[in-house]
């Protein structure tokens, strides 16, 4: 029984890094195909954020 719960542990682990991997790689497409847009975008995020803590 435990081998199993350690197979699908396992498995899950193996799924949850090729999404990670998928995801970064996806990132990184868009940033390259729009570096202007992905600048702004993160320029407003951090200015949100830092509103935020601020207070």
């Amino acid at each position: 029984m435990a081998g199993d719960y350690r197979d699908k542990a396992t498995q899950a682990w193996d799924d949850a890094k090729v999404r990670v991997r998928t995801l970064q790689e996806d990132g990184e497409d868009y940033v390259r195909e729009n570096p202007m847009k992905a600048v702004l975008t993160a320029l407003g995020i951090g200015f949100v954020l830092g509103l935020i803590f601020r207070r």
